[in-house]
């Protein structure tokens, strides 16, 4: 096999061993005058260099662009959260709205499954602890990957409704408690589908997206509860 150097007088340095002393210089001169010195081995060689000189241009554009990728990935995504905990940000308010409204579906749920006098009543209860429950530990997650701060308190209508309903006993507990939930449930299932079809940060938005068919579950239930007499 040849091998190919290059000399201090920009010509080229070509080890043959079937040369003797196994070595031929070459000016540009002589590969104008003496193409036959070149024989095949050695035009092998020189393809191979320039064959290598471009995988190591391609290994550059490829890097490069890697780079570039990476950067625009970390940038939108820095961007989105950025935006995301704006005051005033429509994904903001959904986040916090979502884990006040789900707090008060839980403990209002506890509530209903002690104290509620159908078994529909105490069942659909006993749900909302269990279905809000699981979207509010979701929802933690999301909240803490974005710096959020989650609202630690009921809503003030949602502590207003449970001192009402500490009052209350058997049909007229069930009837109060299912209509409010009919009522909320109503303005859940809204505030949902409208977060999973314009909001901007694709995380809430597909945790929206998901939690939707089970709200409009739990609204289906608590209005076909409303229309029994177990509620009456």
């Amino acid at each position: 096999m040849s091998d190919m150097g290059f000399s201090s007088d920009m010509g080229f340095l070509l080890e043959l061993p079937s040369v003797p002393g196994g070595r031929v210089r070459l000016g540009m001169c002589h590969l104008a005058r003496a193409p036959c010195i070149l024989d095949t081995t050695t035009l092998q060689v020189l393809a191979l260099h320039a064959q290598a000189r471009r995988f190591q241009q391609m290994k550059r554009i490829l890097f490069a662009g890697m780079a570039l990728a990476l950067a625009t990935t970390s940038w939108s995504q820095s961007r989105t959260q950025t935006v995301v905990t704006q005051s005033g940000s429509a994904d903001l308010e959904f986040i916090l709205e979502a884990a006040q409204g789900g707090m008060g579906e839980v403990e209002l749920g506890k509530v209903a499954a002690q104290q509620g006098t159908s078994d529909e009543v105490k069942k659909f209860g006993q749900r909302m602890v269990t279905d809000h429950s699981k979207g509010e530990d979701e929802l933690k997650t999301i909240a803490q990957h974005r710096g959020i701060t989650l609202p630690s308190d009921l809503e003030a209508k949602d502590k207003a409704l449970m001192t009402r309903l500490s009052k209350l006993h058997g049909a007229t507990f069930d009837r109060t408690y299912i209509r409010n939930m009919v009522t909320d449930h109503k303005q859940d299932v809204a505030a949902f589908r409208r977060e999973s079809m314009s909001g901007k940060d694709p995380e809430v938005k597909e945790w929206a997206t998901r939690m939707l068919p089970t709200l409009e579950e739990h609204l289906k239930e608590a209005e076909a509860a409303n229309r029994t007499g177990a509620t009456n």
